[in-house]
């Protein structure tokens, strides 16, 4: 964080105020890069696992329909793309290309011409490993 700023949110519901703190910190980028933290204990570190590598720790119907695995390398967590992740991420999609439609995320807007925002929203992609796990980046910058 940086001391002594800080930023209001003129959006009223969660959806609303998600797509404005991508806009208004131009964070779409961030998400895509992957640096994500553990959503257990806010670890950074990620070793990529094989099914091989996690059974005895992860039910077999998930080994068998799985093919990669995530483990976090502070407290051991393992994660996977399962169908939770795509049902949250496709709701995240839908949040931010509804949102894309709007003229803009305040009446104050005053960031530049259409064609800009416009630009900006074509950064907004998939949203990295997993809903649950912020990218690293972000704690960063704000």
């Amino acid at each position: 964080a940086i001391p002594g700023v800080h930023y209001r949110l003129l959006a009223t519901d969660a959806d609303a105020q998600f797509a404005e703190l991508l806009e208004v910190f131009n964070l779409q980028g961030l998400l895509d890069l992957g640096m994500s933290r553990c959503g257990i204990c806010n670890g950074s570190q990620w070793r990529t696992m094989q099914p091989s590598e996690v059974v005895g720790h992860v039910p077999q119907a998930v080994i068998e329909s799985e093919s990669e695995f995530y483990q976090c390398g502070c407290c051991g967590q393992i994660f996977w793309a399962g169908e939770k992740y795509a049902t949250t991420m496709d709701s995240l999609r839908a949040v931010m290309h509804t949102r894309a439609g709007t003229n803009s995320l305040s009446p104050c807007d005053t960031t530049g011409t259409s064609s800009r925002r416009a630009e900006r929203r074509a950064n907004w992609r998939s949203l990295g490993l997993s809903l649950l796990l912020l990218p690293g980046a972000l704690w960063e910058r704000l």
